[in-house]
């Protein structure tokens, strides 16, 4: 079976202490996978691992098939969100997005009200983001990892 994700035997150690200890995961297509625990089980190390923000201490994993350490073809087709989106409080969210495309080298400045419009936050554009609600901050997660999929 091809699966979008499959982990094996991934690990990470921080000295003599193990935050992830062996984890296999095999997630096909169309599958949601929730990951469950108390504080500390583990779970953001294991995203940051699959995301490459973080290197395991041992095992592996594959993205679409494709080795996933250091692989920039993996990259491209996955994005993670932990915790909270880098934004700039003091901006207001249309130039949040136009900034973060800029990066990525998308010049076209109507990308951010399509983006805005696609996750329902149309009439937040011109709200700093700092005076965003929890709800608005997670909506806002998604047009940040589109903006990064826009880049394929």
């Amino acid at each position: 079976m091809n699966y979008i994700l499959e982990t094996k035997h991934l690990t990470k150690k921080y000295g003599s202490h193990y935050a992830v200890k062996d984890v296999n995961i095999h997630l096909a297509k169309g599958q949601i996978y929730g990951l469950v625990g108390r504080n500390g089980a583990g779970k953001t190390t294991l995203l940051r691992m699959i995301s490459g923000l973080s290197k395991p201490t041992e095992g592996t994993f594959e993205v679409f098939g494709e080795n996933g350490l250091n692989n920039p073809v993996t990259r491209v087709k996955t994005g993670c969100l932990i915790e909270s989106p880098g934004i700039y409080s003091r901006l207001n969210a249309r130039n949040n997005i136009i900034l973060k495309c800029k990066a990525l080298g998308i010049k076209e400045k109507s990308i951010a009200d399509e983006l805005l419009k696609l996750v329902g936050l149309q009439n937040a554009g011109n709200k700093k983001t700092e005076e965003f609600s929890l709800g608005m901050k997670q909506s806002w997660g998604l047009p940040w990892l589109l903006s990064e999929i826009l880049r394929l």
